[in-house]
């Protein structure tokens, strides 16, 4: 029944997907209880990376509209503003460097009392080159930022059972 449910809602008009990536779906996924339209995020916890400016802080605001209490994740040179954006939204500002080694626990013991419902690693580098042109470098740079983080994050949130049933992670 459960597995017959999740298909259910992944060939629905409500679920999106778009990233050409296959999919497995087994008896393990929940799917979703249908969300109400008033807070259908309510007593729920989300965690946005890169969250101080563009796209980041956009996500929390719509998440905290939403109902989501959001923990807001950004480098320490952006402690400032990632503060300001999480009293704006009721939220709690976590200024650390993704590439720390530590960064991934120092996230779970935010999450620990609540465990994270939304997922969203937005936390990115650029470095306006082209593969062929960039040294070594910048490659590791944006490596370490772009995929090693999220993986690592994504690693201990699961191995702490922090990722509440019917988490969605997301990844930009």
């Amino acid at each position: 029944l459960q597995l017959e449910a999740a298909l259910r809602f992944f060939l629905s008009p409500r679920c999106a997907y778009v990233s050409g990536q296959p999919v497995r779906i087994s008896a393990r996924v929940h799917a979703p209880q249908v969300a109400g339209f008033v807070a259908p995020l309510k007593n729920k916890t989300a965690l946005v990376t890169g969250a101080a400016g563009g796209i980041g802080s956009a996500t929390v605001r719509r998440l905290a509209q939403e109902g989501a209490r959001v923990l807001c994740v950004d480098v320490p040179q952006a402690q400032s503003g990632l503060e300001a954006l999480a009293r704006a939204v009721g939220g709690v500002a976590l200024a650390l460097d993704l590439t720390a080694s530590e960064s991934a626990e120092v996230i779970a013991s935010h999450l620990r009392d609540t465990g994270v419902d939304v997922l969203v690693h937005n936390a990115g580098v650029t470095r306006d080159k082209t593969i062929a042109k960039m040294d070594a470098r910048r490659w590791d740079e944006c490596l370490a930022v772009n995929l090693e983080a999220l993986i690592r994050i994504d690693r201990v949130l699961e191995q702490q059972n922090l990722l509440r049933d019917e988490a969605r992670v997301i990844c930009l």
